[in-house]
C-alpha cells in the first residue's frame, strides 16, 4: 500500500476538512464510494517536485452536488467554511487562507487505476498519477504552468504513467499539445517563479519546449500484448525503449485494456480497436497456450486481428468496460494544483 505525505500547506487543509468531506453522504441510488483525492498535491506528495495548495477531492458516488447546496444545514459551503469561489451542480471550490477545496462529482478517467493509500496517517482513496496526468491533457488548452511543469517532471519521475496519459490522445491531438507549448514558451516562462513554489528544478523559459519534447517521447512506438497462459502482459516501447511490462489476468482483459490506456490509445490511434483485440484475446484465452495477441510493428499480427473479423463478421464484437462520462470542466479545473 502506497504512503503519502502531503506538502504543506495542503496538508493543514486537509487535516482540518477531511472529516467533512468524508461525511457527504451518497446519493441515494449509488454505493458508498469514498471521497477520491487527486490532483498536483497528489502527484507532489509522491514526487516532491514542487509546493502545492490545494485538494481536489472527487465524489464519484454522485451526479450532482445539488442538494447540497440548498439554504439547510446540509449546505457544504456553510460546512466548510472558508469563501467560495465557484458553485455549480457538479463542483464546488472553496477558497481558505493558503488553499482551496475543489470539489466536484468528476469520475476518474480511465475509470480504474486508484487505489487506497495511507495519506498522512489515514487512509484514502487515491488517482494514480496515469489518471490525473490524463486530467491536466484534458485541460491542456488553458496553458496552466503548474500542469506543463507536472508532465515535464512525470518524463522523470513516472515515464509509464505519462506514456500511458500521452499514448491515450489522438496523433492530431498530439500535435496541438506539442505546437501549444512550443508557442506558449514565452507567457510560461513569465508566468513560472509565480506559479510554481519550491520548484525542484528550474526550468524558466525551457519548460514548453522541454515538456512538449518529454510529451511526443512518451507517445508508444511499439505496442505489443501478449499471452502467457492465465496472464496478459502489455508492453510498451517510447522513444527511450521498452517500459517494464504490464501484467493482468487474461480473464480481466477488457478492464486491463481500459485501466493500462490502450482501449483509448487503440480506438484513437489504431491500427486495430480495442473490441477487435479484445475479441482475439478471448479467442486465445479459449484456446490455450501462449501467444502474441498484437504487435503494432508486426503486419501479419494486425492483419491476423482483422481475419478475425472476417470470419464471422455477423457475430457480435465484445465491448471493454465503460470509460467514464464525460465531463464538462469549468474553465481552471481538471485535477489542478
Amino acid at each position: 500500500m502506497e504512503t503519502l505525505t502531503l506538502p504543506q500547506p495542503a496538508a493543514g487543509l486537509w487535516a482540518a476538512k477531511r472529516s467533512i468531506a468524508h461525511a457527504i453522504p451518497p446519493e441515494m441510488f449509488r454505493s458508498n464510494i469514498p471521497p477520491h483525492l487527486g490532483g498536483g498535491t497528489i502527484l507532489a506528495a509522491r514526487w516532491k517536485h514542487r509546493i502545492s495548495t490545494d485538494i481536489d477531492v472527487l465524489l464519484p458516488g454522485r451526479n450532482t452536488l445539488v442538494d447540497l447546496l440548498q439554504d439547510n444545514d446540509r449546505n457544504i459551503v456553510n460546512q466548510l467554511g472558508g469563501t467560495p469561489e465557484a458553485v455549480a451542480g457538479g463542483r464546488v471550490k472553496i477558497a481558505f487562507e493558503h488553499g482551496f477545496l475543489d470539489i466536484s462529482t468528476f469520475r476518474p478517467d480511465p475509470p480504474y487505476g486508484h487505489a487506497i493509500a495511507t495519506v498522512d496517517g489515514q487512509l484514502e482513496k487515491v488517482l494514480s498519477s496515469h489518471q490525473i496526468l490524463c486530467g491536466k491533457l484534458e485541460r491542456v488548452d488553458q496553458l496552466l504552468v503548474r500542469d506543463v511543469f507536472d508532465i515535464l517532471t512525470a518524463a522523470d519521475e513516472d515515464p509509464a504513467a505519462l506514456a500511458a496519459a500521452a499514448g491515450m490522445v489522438s496523433e492530431q491531438r498530439a500535435a496541438a499539445i506539442e505546437s501549444a507549448w512550443r508557442n506558449a514558451a514565452g507567457m510560461l516562462a513569465d508566468n513560472f517563479h509565480d506559479s510554481i513554489r519550491g520548484a525542484r528544478r528550474a526550468v524558466g523559459a525551457r519548460l514548453g519546449p522541454e515538456a512538449a519534447a518529454a510529451f511526443q517521447a512518451h507517445r508508444y512506438t511499439r505496442l505489443e500484448i501478449d499471452l502467457r497462459n492465465d496472464t496478459l502482459s502489455i508492453r510498451k516501447t517510447i522513444g527511450a525503449g521498452p517500459l517494464e511490462p504490464e501484467m493482468y489476468a487474461a480473464r480481466k482483459a477488457g478492464r486491463a485494456l481500459v485501466e493500462s490506456g490502450v482501449a483509448t490509445h487503440l480506438n484513437n490511434n489504431g491500427p486495430v480497436t480495442a473490441p477487435q483485440v479484445l475479441a482475439a484475446i478471448r479467442t486465445a484465452v479459449n484456446a490455450g497456450g501462449e501467444r502474441t495477441i498484437l504487435d503494432s510493428a508486426s503486419r501479419s499480427s494486425i492483419d491476423m486481428i482483422n481475419r478475425l473479423d472476417q470470419i464471422d463478421p455477423g457475430r457480435p464484437q465484445p465491448t471493454v468496460p465503460r470509460q467514464s462520462q464525460a465531463r464538462t470542466r469549468d474553465n481552471d479545473h481538471g485535477y489542478d494544483r
